[in-house]
Formats: C-alpha cells, sequence, structure tokens
C-alpha cells in the first residue's frame, strides 16, 4: 500500500501537481505510519521515488 501512494505521489510531481504530491508526503512521513512494519518492504526504487518528491517539496519552499 505505501509503494502505490509512492507512485501516485510521483505521478502528482509530474504533472505538477505539487499539493497533493505534498498531502500524501505528509501522510506517509506521520510518525505512526512511519512507524509501521510495511516500510521494511519496501524497495530501494520506490524510497528513491519519496526521496524525489521531499526534494521538490524543499525547492518549492525556497521559492515562495
Amino acid at each position: 500500500m505505501i509503494i502505490k501512494f509512492l507512485k501516485i505521489a510521483k505521478k502528482c510531481c509530474d504533472c505538477f501537481n505539487f499539493s497533493s504530491a505534498f498531502a500524501i508526503l505528509d501522510g506517509l512521513q506521520d510518525l505512526t505510519v512511519r512507524n509501521l512494519p510495511a516500510w521494511q518492504e519496501v524497495p530501494s526504487k520506490s524510497m528513491h521515488q519519496l526521496e524525489k518528491v521531499s526534494s521538490a517539496k524543499v525547492i518549492t519552499k525556497i521559492f515562495k
């Protein structure tokens, strides 16, 4: 399920829908979700997608 949300967030960024991508990212970075054992099954490729969306969030904060 986590992988599916990561893919959706990446697609949102690709379509310049940053608001939705960042909302998904914030949900995934919630402490309760972050402590789920399902994160251990997430492949490195999906974690790389998470890093890309996170970096896009940092860049948009700089230009505000």
